[in-house]
């Protein structure tokens, strides 16, 4: 949680028509600079990278974020305008990036609530049929989002000191991307179970409860109508008060929405 400000928005941030021309060259013309090894990016230092494109007068896009796992030829950044780029200055990029073996919390938000939903799927296989512990790691996972409800996420875009735009993030992670790591694939996995669709949908009331963002709770609405969909194409031959429980938490989620 500490990645995100504490300010509400998604970080939108209107481009001058000459940033936008120079992002169209960067896709065309810009020049891969590409990892050496393989392994999980722990640390991508962006004030460094701001530091060398400012310098050097690049602009840089940064096509993996935290998280990625890269192989030997990965081109994690991107440069404009090439013939900017030394073998210097590659070898100080290529420091910027830090990997490990394994996945680390370090940049990593998801990385946190991957455990937990791996935890929860791993409760609700055929073998082990705990959903208690699923619905534990809901609860777990339902938290996370509360505290993030209204914190605002990063822009894609950095600009130097001067207001120039120096840094593109790729793939930035936003709203919706969040709460579908921590639900999508227990929705999957947990749509013939009631109780774990009932803490599905009180998990996604919950965080809509908080959220001040219209559009931050279309997402949940999207997310909560995803969730008694899936149910309802699984559990077609459930007994009438599993299907009503599902459906009345789904209409305590219309009532926090209407308020």
């Amino acid at each position: 949680p500490s990645l995100f400000p504490d300010e509400l928005g998604e970080g939108g941030v209107s481009l001058e028509h000459e940033d936008r021309h120079r992002l169209e060259h960067l896709d065309r013309e810009g020049l891969g600079i590409r990892i050496e090894r393989q392994g999980y990016i722990h640390v991508l230092d962006e004030e460094t990278i701001c530091e060398l494109a400012e310098e050097k007068d690049l602009l840089i896009r940064i096509e993996s974020r935290p998280g990625h796992f890269v192989s030997p030829g990965t081109a994690f950044i991107r440069v404009l305008p090439r013939h900017g780029v030394t073998p210097e200055l590659e070898s100080q990029l290529r420091k910027c990036c830090i990997l490990g073996d394994h996945g680390t919390p370090i940049q990593d938000l998801t990385f946190m609530t991957a455990q937990l939903v791996e935890m929860a799927l791993r409760a609700l296989s055929t073998g082990i049929n705990d959903p208690r512990t699923a619905i534990a790691c809901i609860h777990r996972l339902r938290a996370v989002l509360v505290h993030l409800a209204n914190r605002e996420m990063p822009s894609r875009f950095r600009f130097d000191k001067k207001g120039d735009l120096r840094i593109v993030i790729a793939e930035p992670m936003n709203f919706d991307m969040l709460v579908g790591s921590c639900f999508d694939s227990i929705r999957r996995h947990g749509a013939r179970d009631p109780e774990v669709v009932v803490a599905l949908l009180e998990a996604i009331r919950d965080v809509a409860a908080e959220c001040r963002d219209p559009g931050r709770i279309r997402i949940l609405r999207d997310h909560a109508e995803e969730i008694r969909s899936q149910s309802r194409r699984s559990t077609q031959e459930s007994s009438r008060r599993d299907r009503a429980l599902v459906e009345e938490a789904f209409e305590r989620i219309l009532t926090e929405l209407a308020r």
